[in-house]
């Protein structure tokens, strides 16, 4: 029977010592987990940060372009003040992406640098 008793106290002491050291490093197993999924989300942020610079950057060449032709058009009498106007609207659109554009890259850049510990 003394064999029984002794398991059963050094079952019971493992089991305390199991559940004293989960709630030890509870804490800094999920700040980790927080950490690491933190600085994914930031770095696939950063990514998408960069395609939509990129892509803001060719629609502002495109809206450039377009009103360089309606000005001149407009200049030989093809086109009409509503067409001017509507091309510097989109050419301020496409620079206001770009602007947007960085603003997101420079947030996303400053995410990553929190969640991976860094100074900014």
């Amino acid at each position: 029977m003394m064999g029984g008793r002794s398991s059963r106290w050094t079952s019971r002491r493992a089991s305390t010592m199991c559940a004293r050291a989960c709630a030890r490093w509870r804490p800094i197993a999920a700040r980790w987990t927080t950490a690491s999924t933190s600085s994914w989300s930031s770095r696939c942020a950063l990514r998408e940060a960069d395609t939509r610079r990129s892509t803001s950057e060719a629609m502002l060449a495109a809206a450039e372009e377009g009103h360089r032709v309606c000005t001149k058009l407009f200049a030989i009498g093809l086109a009409t003040t509503l067409e001017v106007a509507e091309a510097e609207t989109q050419l301020e659109r496409a620079r206001l992406g770009v602007v947007d554009a960085r603003i997101e890259r420079r947030i996303g850049e400053a995410r990553l640098a929190y969640a991976l510990g860094r100074p900014l």
